[in-house]
């Protein structure tokens, strides 16, 4: 984690950070494509679909109020790393988490990515 071979840091609105480091993570990680007869598809390594609801957690969780900290997404061989700051809000617990409990640190960031 002290060498790096690309880094980017995004600081606009919400949706820019999470389409560009959507886009960040997708320039990085394997494509593959079927062809079957015209029709071309294309698949990554890492469902789309899970790379989007990562991200996206990690905005609707992060903990705003700490402002020299920043989500982190690192990219290696074998995963995708996504940090985002902040512990547990202080109205769960991990045994919360363990059993399924979710909680929105940030209910309008939430409703904005519903």
């Amino acid at each position: 984690m002290d060498e790096f071979i690309d880094r980017k840091e995004y600081d606009k609105d919400i949706f820019s950070i999470f389409e560009n480091s959507l886009n960040f993570v997708l320039n990085h990680i394997n494509l593959s494509s079927k062809i079957e007869n015209i029709i071309i598809e294309d698949k990554y390594e890492i469902p789309l679909v899970a790379l989007r609801e990562a991200l996206i957690n990690a905005l609707i969780h992060m903990d705003y109020t700490n402002l020299d900290r920043d989500i982190k997404v690192g990219i290696y061989d074998d995963m995708v790393n996504i940090v985002s700051p902040g512990g547990y809000p202080s109205f769960i617990t991990q045994d919360d988490v363990d059993n399924g409990r979710s909680e929105a640190r940030n209910r309008v960031v939430a409703n904005i990515f519903k």
